[in-house]
């Protein structure tokens, strides 16, 4: 097995401890980018653009302790490229995205003032 087919089955199990809310992740300085670090690696998983060619695409990175790259998947999301992402890596995406910045408890957030402003007519 190579080291991006075991990265693949790890970016699977990671996506499944988001699923399960037993893995929390981290915003990162950079926009779109969300992070989960362990003892000895970090993975980033993100949305970038390539401005040379006006892309869209989804990454995910593994560092080591060292923050080397050690190995990376990427996927356009722009349309007519071949290389779409896969749908482990979208749904990864997204999952490390709510994981980080909560938006059920914004939303929650929100409705509670709602509600407050109401009882309070």
């Amino acid at each position: 097995m190579t080291t991006r087919e075991q990265f693949v089955g790890t970016l699977g199990k990671l996506l499944e401890a988001t699923r399960a809310k037993q893995l929390a992740w981290k915003e990162t300085a950079e926009e779109g980018v969300y992070r989960a670090s362990f003892k000895k690696a970090t993975v980033e998983v993100g949305r970038f653009e390539d401005e040379e060619v006006e892309q869209h695409y989804l990454q995910a990175r593994l560092y080591n302790k060292n923050n080397a790259v050690v190995e990376e998947i990427k996927g356009s999301l722009s349309n007519g490229n071949t290389k779409e992402p896969s749908p482990l890596l979208r749904a990864l995406y997204e999952l490390a995205r709510d994981s980080a910045l909560r938006p059920e408890d914004l939303l929650k957030s929100i409705e509670d003032e709602l509600m407050s402003a109401q009882r309070q007519q």
